[in-house]
């Protein structure tokens, strides 16, 4: 995820912006997906880091089972709890609650991808 805030030129924005949720794909989960991060266009990276920020900090100790949240480009994430492990839509949090200086990051499984982007996109 920091190489595509970085190669968007988007630290400042981030780095300024109180009480952020990121919901970071894992490295993993972005080499599984082609590695968007370094080879998509910077617009594409763009709609991507919109899809996977939240305009508040959310901590999974409030989140709950069905809530809706709304990403940066307005799409909804659901939000699933079963057996004490959390999902963004069909996204898995494989570490949780990571404290930045201006919200949380969530890692997750697999990147997220926007509805109006296709992968072919990156």
């Amino acid at each position: 995820m920091l190489t595509s805030v970085n190669r968007t030129n988007s630290t400042d924005e981030w780095d300024g912006h109180p009480g952020l949720t990121c919901l970071s794909p894992s490295n993993e989960a972005f080499g599984k997906a082609g590695s968007p991060q370094s080879t998509g266009s910077e617009d594409a990276l763009n709609d991507v880091l919109d899809h996977h920020t939240i305009d508040s900090a959310q901590y999974t100790s409030g989140l709950r089972d069905g809530q809706v949240l709304q990403s940066e480009d307005g799409t909804p994430i659901v939000v699933t709890i079963k057996n004490g492990t959390v999902h963004f839509n069909n996204a898995k949090v494989i570490r949780a609650n990571v404290v930045t200086k201006n919200g949380v990051i969530h890692v997750l499984d697999s990147v997220r991808w926007p509805t109006n982007t296709h992968i072919d996109a990156y």
